[in-house]
């Protein structure tokens, strides 16, 4: 899928402090690199099943889009010209 193809992502946090992520996850490997940015494709590479699988499309997009969420962070997309379109966290602001 081409990044012109990607939806864009402004997922705003529910506000609350983020709940912890379980350290040795994958949900906290892909935190870790929202952190710096990301694109989609190193998403998939960092998203293995127990299988030794990538993740399907759906399942990454369910993660950036209600996972996350779920747990208080939100994520957003900007476009860089030379990776193309990056996914990056959004940590809410302490209250």
């Amino acid at each position: 899928m081409l990044d012109s193809e990607r939806p864009r992502i402004n997922v705003e946090p529910f506000g609350f402090a983020p709940v912890p992520i379980r350290e040795g996850t994958t949900q906290a490997v892909v935190r870790d690199a929202l952190m710096v940015g990301v694109t989609f494709e190193e998403l998939r590479a960092l998203c293995i099943t127990r299988k030794g699988k990538p993740w399907s499309n759906k399942a990454i997009q369910s993660l950036l889009y209600h996972d996350l969420r779920n747990k208080g962070y939100g994520v957003r997309s900007v476009q860089d010209y030379d990776r193309g379109l990056i996914y990056q966290l959004v940590v809410p602001d302490a209250a």
